[in-house]
């Protein structure tokens, strides 16, 4: 069972996620945050520094999260955009605190806990381009940031992008979203043929 302490830590987490979420970290608020957690203000202080201490926290949660859904996906690029699509759809706040990240860290550094997340994802498509399962070619990183990008925009599209399925329900379907980003990421990745020699 857990303490109340550490009761009150996770409700400060809970909140901020959704806070950092809406309204990213320049948005945010120490207030909403201690009031949505049922915690005061000197509470939330004594577990977090300071509300860029708190954002970290939440992003390695995230990290933690995200990462645990997908590591089974193993090299397999289509199945890591499924299980990230997953994730996505179950969790859509990750969704949006994702996006927040894209502009609240433009300071990020090699040990910030958003950009080591990735490094085993990355070492992953390392050894898949080895072992010839994914296209060679491609720049690990630049593979990543596509798959991550098609999997948050068939999760969530946005509302120019809904207005593209209208009159075709089936192809704005939850599952064949989910089919065609994981189709998408297999078409990307896929090892270019080889040539016949005669």
């Amino acid at each position: 069972m857990r303490s109340a302490g550490e009761a009150t830590r996770e409700r400060i987490l809970e909140a901020a996620k959704e806070e950092f979420a809406e309204r990213g970290l320049a948005g945010a608020r120490i207030n909403r945050i201690a009031e949505e957690a049922h915690a005061s203000k000197e509470r939330l202080y004594a577990y977090f520094p300071s509300k860029e201490g708190l954002f970290t926290a939440v992003v390695e949660r995230l990290v933690v999260d995200v990462s645990g859904d997908t590591a089974a996906a193993s090299g397999d690029m289509g199945a890591y955009v499924g299980s990230l699509f997953d994730n996505y759809v179950q969790n859509p706040v990750n969704a949006r605190l994702h996006d927040w990240l894209n502009f609240e860290t433009s300071d990020a550094t090699a040990d910030s806990p958003e950009v080591v997340a990735f490094t085993p994802k990355l070492d992953e498509i390392r050894a898949a381009q080895a072992a010839g399962t994914v296209d060679a070619s491609l720049d690990p990183a630049q593979l990543l940031i596509m798959l991550i990008e098609v999997t948050k925009a068939m999760a969530y599209p946005k509302a120019a992008a809904r207005q593209l399925f209208k009159g075709n329900r089936r192809a704005n379907s939850r599952a064949a979203r989910r089919a065609a980003a994981v189709d998408a990421a297999r078409r990307l990745s896929a090892p270019a043929p080889t040539s016949l020699v005669t």
